[in-house]
């Protein structure tokens, strides 16, 4: 659905507005909350309210085109419609891409090659934890992408080519992953 949980807002707000990237790719965007988020932290704190003020590019990427409002019109730089399966290069230079509640809607190959494919510095995940390995989210206001393909655990991020896991954690039912890339 295009909302979630409010588990860990606090700790990806906190860890958005610390590294402090100049770029952002929220995939999923759903009904826009962290772009909000990270607008507000990015720039509205560092006293640039007006739109034409703004340094940082927070773009949003959503497949379901029925979710996009005026929100996301105002608060992202960019709006993409497009299915990041079907296009990886799509997250191509952003520095940090954003994964809220939206992993679990790939199969694990998929969000594998998503998270290996992404060239930038940081990768920010919240997805449901084991709590919700029998829990099977389907479709939802029809929109055939809502369904969980796939509830990560622990093991599924200890292994990767390109990325550090720097924090891995469960806060109340989700997952919080910070992922580096290696080198940097």
């Amino acid at each position: 659905m295009p909302s979630s949980l409010p588990a860990n807002m606090s700790e990806i707000a906190e860890t958005v507005r610390k590294i402090n990237p100049k770029s952002i790719l929220d995939v999923g965007a759903g009904f826009g909350k962290y772009g909000v988020i990270f607008r507000e932290y990015l720039d509205i704190l560092q006293q640039r309210y007006d739109r034409k003020d703004w340094v940082a590019k927070i773009d949003a990427l959503e497949v379901w085109e029925k979710y996009i409002t005026p929100v996301h019109k105002y608060v992202y730089n960019k709006i993409i419609v497009a299915d990041v399966t079907e296009d990886f290069s799509v997250t191509d230079g952003y520095e940090l891409l954003f994964l809220g509640d939206v992993l679990e809607h790939f199969s694990r190959e998929q969000g594998l090659v998503l998270l290996e494919s992404f060239k930038g510095k940081w990768i920010v995940i919240n997805t449901p934890g084991p709590k919700w390995k029998d829990y099977h989210l389907s479709a939802y206001l029809e929109n055939k992408y809502e369904a969980h393909e796939y509830i990560w655990e622990d093991d599924d991020f200890k292994e990767f080519k390109n990325w550090q896991v720097v924090t891995n954690k469960i806060v109340g039912s989700l997952r919080f992953v910070l992922l580096k890339r290696k080198g940097n």
